[in-house]
């Protein structure tokens, strides 16, 4: 039996389990909780946070996962990505308290908060922005307390940031969801891998990335 694992987020949860009921892949009836298995393939569903999705499959605690693209980057696990998926599709962006008009397209002098320092560095690096990174999982309430000039993450096509007291300042990236496996499945879980990339590509939801 493989382990999968994927968000716990609900929303983001709900869209993957829809793609792989899509799959013919069904699962116990109930949704809830950690975990959920196929009645009809060999298969568990693990649902964890998103951000502790790359570690896990890198150390073999599972063997597949469907996790964003970024995370993987961000955390430079040494995983293969399978397949890049059509759905879920969100992006890495900008944030600014919805007040906070006079902020410089350079960003000199000025912090951005995130969980994802990597990525962010890379970005200001490119494009010469002199901003100040302050790493924490925390970015978002930083910002609204008045404690961070902006912030920095991985944001869903609807979320409502003016509810929020926020304000979109610049998209960076689009954040696309992968099927990623650990490097050192048996054989018999890569037969069953094999089996699922056969769905996946079946059901015209994933294109080919190389392996």
């Amino acid at each position: 039996m493989i382990r999968i694992a994927i968000s716990s987020n609900e929303s983001q949860k709900y869209e993957i389990l829809r793609l792989i009921e899509r799959m013919g892949i069904r699962l116990l009836s109930t949704h809830t909780g950690t975990r959920n298995q196929s009645t009809n393939f060999p298969a568990e569903f693990l649902f964890v946070p998103e951000n502790d999705i790359p570690a896990l499959t890198a150390t073999g605690l599972v063997d597949l996962a469907i996790v964003g693209q970024h995370l993987i980057d961000e955390t430079q696990a040494d995983i293969d990505i399978l397949r890049e998926l059509t759905i879920g599709t969100r992006k890495l962006a900008i944030v600014a308290a919805l007040d906070n008009k006079k902020i410089p397209d350079n960003l000199n002098g000025y912090t951005i908060a995130t969980a994802m320092p990597n990525i962010l560095s890379k970005h200001l690096k490119a494009n010469g922005l002199r901003a100040k990174i302050f790493a924490t999982t925390s970015g978002r309430e930083l910002v609204q307390a008045g404690l961070s000039d902006l912030y920095f993450a991985c944001l869903a096509p609807d979320e409502n940031l003016t509810n929020s007291g926020l304000r979109h300042f610049e998209t960076v990236a689009e954040c696309k969801l992968v099927l990623a496996a650990n490097k050192n499945l048996s054989p018999l879980n890569k037969t069953f891998v094999d089996e699922l990339l056969f769905r996946f590509d079946a059901t015209h939801d994933a294109k080919s990335k190389k392996l």
